[in-house]
């Protein structure tokens, strides 16, 4: 059949008998081929192991015969195989596909050999078990068409990701490894996570999501651009995060081990449970909430400001900590209102501002000014309204 026109097409449907009460359900299932489709398909034939590179595992047709030849910039390349057939494919050079599909219920383990693996158009994964490791898959496209990356439960292990050039879209994915974004990707999935995610100078990462987890580092670039209103949450042993672009994260959660802060390019600074270590000298934010356990730690001497409100939800069990290397660090708290804080020890910090916080009787306070340590009801706090005759205002 030779390739339709682009134009509207009226697709009528007919039944061959009597319609019960006039209606009836019915399916229409289509299969359709990019515009820009590729050159040629190439069909793994390599059995349980095999090398990407090597010509003799490759066919033109599903179980065929040998093509001779290995992907390229213009191969749909297709993995599918039966139930019970556990395949590994070893990258072992730099090599190319259009796009890459692994369809059936074989288990595929994709070993790129710390190789990059670079795709132009798509990446779809819909077998049961797919795994990839050591290397790089590398998307890169002078498409403006959006191109469709579905990763399905995907194990990565040591893997770039990186997104250089193209629109992609990504619908589906666990979690991922290291993410890097230099062109315009949308993530369709209600969280973005992965051990690290990199928004480089040409990035834009938009999508439906509302919450990036990372469990090592995010890092956002000056001239980088980010979806409003994100959360980042950061669950993981040691961590950084940075954010040097115009948007800042409505919120940064730590929910375990020790994140360390380079920049601000925050509003909310929630410390659910772990250690958030200050590695800028200047960090100004809406809000601090302490739980159990947490701490905030000034790495060296600086100024911490708060605009609105500090929360703690620590306990006599498990207190929270705001502390400092040395002597001098300051916790600015300008706001003119009285905050009651139980079970929050300070070392090495200094409250400023005219806001007043009380940290109980029991608080230890050690090298630090400005805190106080009395019950709540005995911290007098002067509150002056004033109303001036109108004649005044005149």
């Amino acid at each position: 059949m030779p390739p339709l026109l682009q134009k509207k097409y009226i697709v009528k449907v007919t039944h061959k008998g009597d319609l019960t009460f006039g209606m009836q359900p019915f399916s229409l299932v289509f299969t359709s081929g990019a515009v820009d489709g590729a050159e040629e398909t190439l069909y793994w034939i390599g059995g349980a192991n095999g090398d990407w590179n090597d010509p003799t595992k490759w066919s033109f047709t599903a179980n065929g015969s040998s093509a001779g030849k290995i992907p390229d910039t213009g191969t749909r390349v297709v993995f599918d195989g039966p139930a019970g057939q556990n395949i590994t494919v070893n990258v072992t050079s730099a090599s190319n596909a259009f796009s890459v599909n692994v369809f059936g219920d074989q288990l595929l383990t994709l070993d790129l050999k710390s190789q990059p693996l670079v795709v132009s158009n798509g990446f779809r994964v819909s077998n049961q078990i797919t795994e990839i490791k050591n290397g790089a898959i590398v998307f890169d496209s002078e498409s403006t068409n959006e191109l469709l990356v579905e990763f399905g439960q995907t194990l990565f292990e040591n893997t770039q990701l990186k997104f250089n050039g193209g629109n992609w879209r990504v619908i589906s994915g666990s979690k991922l490894d290291e993410v890097e974004v230099n062109t315009y990707v949308k993530f369709d999935m209600p969280i973005l996570e992965a051990k690290q995610i990199q928004i480089l100078a040409e990035g834009n990462l938009e999508g439906n999501f509302e919450t990036l987890k990372f469990s090592e580092s995010l890092t956002v670039n000056s001239v980088a651009q980010l979806k409003e209103g994100l959360t980042a949450q950061f669950e993981g042993s040691t961590g950084q995060f940075s954010n040097s672009s115009a948007v800042e994260f409505s919120n940064l959660e730590t929910l375990s081990g020790t994140l360390q802060l380079i920049s601000d390019g925050i509003e909310n600074l929630e410390i659910k449970d772990g250690k958030v270590v200050l590695g800028s000298t200047s960090v100004e934010v809406e809000s601090l909430e302490l739980g159990a356990g947490s701490a905030l730690e000034f790495s060296q001497v600086g100024t911490f400001t708060v605009l609105d409100g500090i929360i703690s939800t620590a306990s006599s069990q498990s207190k929270a900590l705001i502390s400092g290397l040395t002597e001098g660090s300051m916790l600015l708290f300008d706001v003119y209102k009285k905050l009651c804080l139980d079970h929050l020890n300070v070392i090495n910090v200094n409250k400023t501002g005219q806001g007043i916080v009380n940290l109980g009787t029991g608080a230890t306070i050690e090298n630090a000014s400005g805190w106080l340590s009395q019950d709540c009801e005995e911290v007098l706090f002067a509150k002056f309204e004033s109303t001036l005759p109108a004649w005044v205002l005149l």
